[in-house]
């Protein structure tokens, strides 16, 4: 619904973040919808984390889904 608000005011270009891939589909369409070409990454970082004995290493972090619809 909100994708489809926003759409109504026609930007050039909508971009969409999402923490669930369950979403990526139903999100992807709603730009299709409108006529736009549709792009997107999967966006991923980890965080330094100490470890025993002065050591560290890097601790997965929860990835997020970027779309983009821009108008052609």
């Amino acid at each position: 619904e909100v994708i489809r608000a926003v759409m109504n005011r026609d930007p050039r270009i909508v971009v969409v973040t999402l923490a669930a891939i369950d979403g990526v589909a139903e999100a992807k369409q709603a730009l299709k919808a409108s006529g736009r070409k549709v792009d997107g990454v999967l966006l991923q970082s980890s965080r330094l984390a100490a470890l025993p004995g002065d050591a560290h290493r890097f601790a997965a972090v929860n990835p997020v889904f970027v779309l983009w619809g821009e108008r052609t």
